[in-house]
């Protein structure tokens, strides 16, 4: 059974205390409001707390489809089901139009509340699991913390809730949201638009985001429909967020309040409802703080907050996305390099990677253009053995080499206790090529098989 949190809007301290006793004897966690608005405002702090939403249709300020209107808008995506003592057909039909997913109308009858409840959450996370599962097939993630933020991910895929993703440069944040449109209905009917807000001066940014004209201002040579209109239906994602200047932010403030822009020059204004995706590697708490960001930005832009941790704190994912980024760049230059030597493989796993999943990539492109065979060796990384070694930054092309290739065959002998056949077949070379590497260094192969 589907336990889930569910938020309970009604006025009727009797149905509503009721209504919560059924449901929490299904093992759901019930969180009751009397107003609309407090429930909205619970929503402000995290569109994603609750698993479905039962609200009364006659409340006494905003009624059940100004809540639900309301919380469409924020980005709420879960089940929304309305709670009605009028059996008019215009009230369905309403709900209906307006998106609620189902209504029922007063008196509830508990055999048909609890089995209708159970169908919607059900619905939902199988939903959500088959967002999982494609989002799983675009990502690699193995570890533990990037598993979970694949389900947060999932869980917002269809809201219009805008997302803020956090963490250190070249942690793959872009590659995150390009993939979470491409799973959201967005990518049915829009486009993926990135823009790299650092990099427009803020005397450009009206002309960038929202259009311009031929002849418009001096060096306008071409009509350009600008951003916000080139992501309508689909998604805006906002790179380096916190390199924003102030006069920047206003502006893109006044866009996401109005949804509407008119280009520099013309005359038509254009509604535009796209979704946004910002990534940030800045703490935008403390520039609030310090009068650096907008806090009316933040919360428009942070209504989902999700922090992608350092690959040094994930290694569980480092040799997955090594494998996956070396059939990718192999298969982009047509060279058949099929995977790392033990040796390499020690070598990923033992740094820090400063750079993250951006600099593994540079370093194993580097590496594969290097190689001769079908193997990436240690010493084609270049990369320290530990993050503190500065021995081996200091090593020649060719003393390098010789050194993983004494500690390479080392290891296989120790543990292949001196099979040379063995030894051949881990490391894809031929005997003779094992033979003639343990001559080079003076190992005898004799030596290892004594030992176990």
């Amino acid at each position: 059974m589907l336990q889930a949190h569910i938020a309970l809007i009604d006025d009727d301290e009797d149905l509503a205390a009721l209504l919560q006793l059924w449901l929490e004897g299904q093992g759901h966690r019930v969180t009751t409001f009397e107003r609309g608005e407090t429930f909205l405002a619970t929503l402000k702090k995290n569109v994603d707390m609750y698993d479905m939403v039962l609200c009364d249709y006659m409340l006494p300020e905003l009624d059940g489809f100004q809540v639900y209107a309301h919380s469409k808008q924020m980005g709420l995506s879960c089940p929304y089901l309305l709670l009605t003592g009028y059996s008019d057909f215009e009230v369905a039909v309403q709900a209906i139009k307006a998106g609620i997913s189902d209504y029922l109308i007063k008196p509830v009858k508990e055999e048909i509340f609890l089995p209708k409840v159970a169908s919607y959450l059900e619905y939902r996370s199988m939903e959500e699991e088959v967002l999982f599962t494609r989002l799983g097939k675009r990502v690699v993630a193995q570890s533990p913390v990037m598993q979970d933020i694949l389900r947060k991910l999932s869980r917002v895929a269809k809201s219009r809730a805008s997302i803020l993703l956090t963490g250190e440069s070249g942690t793959g944040k872009e590659v995150l949201s390009r993939m979470l449109h491409e799973i959201s209905p967005r990518s049915l009917g829009g486009t993926f638009v990135a823009i790299n807000v650092s990099a427009i001066p803020e005397t450009l940014f009206e002309a960038e985001f929202f259009g311009y004209r031929k002849g418009a201002f001096t060096g306008a040579m071409r009509d350009h429909d600008g951003y916000a209109r080139m992501a309508d239906q689909g998604t805006l994602f906002l790179d380096e967020l916190g390199e924003m200047s102030l006069a920047s932010q206003v502006k893109l403030l006044r866009l996401l309040e109005d949804r509407k822009v008119q280009a520099l020059g013309g005359r038509t204004v254009h509604e535009v409802n796209f979704r946004v995706i910002s990534a940030t590697n800045r703490d935008l708490r403390s520039m609030i703080d310090e009068s650096g960001f907008r806090d009316d930005l933040f919360y428009r832009l942070a209504v989902v907050t999700i922090h992608i941790p350092p690959l040094r704190e994930r290694p569980e994912d480092i040799m997955p996305l090594a494998r996956h980024l070396l059939r990718e760049l192999a298969e982009e230059e047509e060279l058949d390099v099929l995977d790392f030597t033990p040796e390499a493989q020690e070598t990923l796993l033992s740094y820090h990677w400063p750079g993250n999943v951006r600099e593994l990539k540079n370093r194993i492109y580097e590496a594969m253009l290097a190689s001769t065979g079908k193997w990436i060796e240690a010493f084609q990384l270049n990369l320290p053995r530990t993050s503190n070694s500065s021995e081996t930054r200091s090593l020649s092309y060719l003393d390098a080499k010789g050194d993983f290739e004494r500690h390479y065959i080392t290891r296989l002998l120790k543990i292949t206790s001196g099979n040379v056949n063995r030894i051949a077949e881990l490391s894809g070379l031929s005997r003779k090529a094992v033979y003639d590497m343990m001559k080079r260094h003076s190992i005898v192969p004799n030596e290892f098989r004594l030992q176990r």
